[in-house]
């Protein structure tokens, strides 16, 4: 089966009229995506060196570059019984979207994410959740909840 490699561009700073916007704060990142459309499902994977921060499979996969109408990043969409795994865990939603650029990820649809963290088990659910690409396992914003889940043996 073919293997793509897709290298993000640096992008101008986003609009506010763009889908979707990078926060100041976030640092760009150079990761790779290696694309996978073979006979089975299509897959990706979110590389930094050699590291796989994010590998996905899922029903379809939909590459988004930057376009005239504001919006100033790639996107990758996956859709349809989406699985996904990151170094701190692994999940399933029914929409994933990652921005290649910032290391964003936002998952949505049926969110149901287990977390390990030494010893430590952790199963968040939840209609929406968004969490940055090499960020600490564990903790992630999960709306809807208005909570943190951090597990109880990480403080800082």
């Amino acid at each position: 089966a073919p293997v793509q490699v897709l290298t993000p561009q640096p992008a101008p700073a986003p609009t506010p009229d763009a889908a979707v916007v990078q926060p100041a704060s976030a640092p760009e990142k150079k990761l790779r995506v290696l694309l996978n459309m073979g006979d089975d499902r299509p897959r990706f994977e979110v590389r930094d060196g050699e590291d796989a921060l994010l590998k996905v499979v899922c029903e379809k996969v939909d590459v988004k570059s930057p376009s005239d109408r504001g919006e100033s990043m790639s996107t990758l969409k996956a859709v349809g019984r989406v699985t996904f795994v990151t170094p701190g865990g692994e999940g399933t939603c029914d929409e994933l979207s990652v921005v290649p650029g910032t290391g964003q990820v936002v998952v949505a649809g049926k969110v149901s994410f287990r977390s390990t963290w030494g010893k430590v088990e952790t199963e968040i659910t939840g209609d929406r959740m968004t969490f940055r690409l090499g960020s600490t396992p564990g903790a992630v914003q999960v709306q809807g909840s208005g909570t943190v889940a951090v597990p109880a043996s990480y403080r800082r």
